[in-house]
């Protein structure tokens, strides 16, 4: 049986609460991704993704906010022996596009619908 860390990206990048949203938003527009994982040390804390970016990004103080103050807190997580198949009914029932990965209290990953995709359509093309 397929697990979490059979998909799940080993070393996503991160931020801490206080990183500016601006430096956030850059991080996210320079590397492609659409959520970023937000850790003290390495307890995940809280994630920021591009839904959450869509709700302030005209705010007239945004360049005054940090990643604490749009972050989701405490967010749902998996760790690296969630079986696959209850990974993306979890992405699924709660229309998430992410799920930190996260063992002993420790982020040490995180799966996203892309990984899911790229996982099915290598299947299908070997069909």
């Amino acid at each position: 049986m397929l697990i979490t860390s059979d998909l799940m990206h080993k070393e996503p990048h991160t931020v801490t609460p206080c990183t500016s949203l601006q430096d956030v938003i850059s991080l996210m527009e320079s590397n492609g991704i659409m959520q970023i994982p937000v850790v003290k040390g390495e307890r995940l804390v809280g994630i920021i993704t591009d839904r959450d970016l869509c709700l302030i990004i005209h705010s007239p103080i945004l360049h005054e906010m940090t990643a604490q103050d749009c972050m989701t807190a405490n967010p749902v997580t998996v760790t690296p022996h969630t079986p696959l198949y209850r990974a993306a009914q979890m992405l699924n029932t709660y229309k998430f596009s992410a799920l930190p990965v996260v063992q002993e209290d420790s982020l040490v990953g995180i799966i996203t619908t892309r990984h899911f995709l790229g996982y099915f359509a290598s299947k299908w093309d070997k069909v």
